[in-house]
């Protein structure tokens, strides 16, 4: 993409920012965090202009919305170092609200993004701790292999929420692990076993059905396998 193509685009997202709902800064945001040498141009004005609008739309996003806004941020080091604690309180709110509502899928980027932006993940309320682990718990019987490995990598990362992970979410987790270990790839295992390495109070009570399903799927799929 040529320099002049990333300013004009840029310029015309920060000129339509006011007019921005929720998908519209979400979609942004995501855009950006996939375009290295444009996030890497991409201006303070523009960065603040779109801060302004997910601050100001957050109590609308909805729970895909919260998760790809959390994770284009998490991606987006300049614009994560710049965030505001009005714009983390906001998406904080956010997260907690749609939290009854998320998907597998949504459950897992919103736990990584928090492991990946240090300073939101050490304001995280309790209470948005306690929803999303109320929101692993309900969606575990429907996570895939890369939601469970996703989830068990976050909850080992996020020190606090990991120590507070009741027993019926590691018990879920586990039973979602056991069940999708026939159909995982190579990083499925290899996210999944790193992670329980990490989370001790979990491992010593991984059962030995699972510790065996591990074992069998990572003999079965070839070393070195991308997801």
């Amino acid at each position: 993409m040529p320099r002049s193509l990333r300013d004009a685009l840029a310029g015309a997202a920060e000129r339509v920012a006011p007019i921005m709902n929720a998908q519209n800064v979400a979609n942004t945001f995501n855009a950006y965090s996939k375009l290295e040498e444009a996030a890497a141009e991409m201006p303070r004005s523009l960065r603040e202009a779109l801060a302004e609008v997910a601050e100001r739309v957050a109590s609308r996003m909805n729970a895909q919305e919260v998760g790809n806004n959390l994770n284009a941020y998490s991606k987006l080091k300049k614009a994560a170092a710049e965030m505001s604690p009005s714009l983390r309180d906001a998406l904080t709110e956010a997260a907690e609200r749609v939290a009854p509502n998320t998907n597998a899928q949504e459950v897992a980027n919103i736990l990584n993004a928090y492991a990946k932006l240090a300073e939101a993940a050490a304001e995280m309320p309790r209470s948005l701790r306690d929803a999303l682990a109320e929101a692993a718990e309900r969606v575990a019987p429907n996570m895939n292999a890369q939601d469970v490995g996703n989830i068990l990598n976050a909850y080992s990362k996020l020190e606090e929420a990991a120590a507070e992970m009741p027993r019926s979410l590691r018990n879920a987790l586990a039973e979602a692990a056991e069940r999708v270990a026939p159909i995982m790839n190579s990083q499925n295992v290899a996210n999944t076993t790193s992670a329980y390495s990490k989370l001790e109070e979990a491992a010593s009570e991984m059962p030995q059905s699972l510790r065996d399903a591990l074992t069998e799927a990572a003999h079965r799929v070839p070393p070195n396998m991308n997801a």
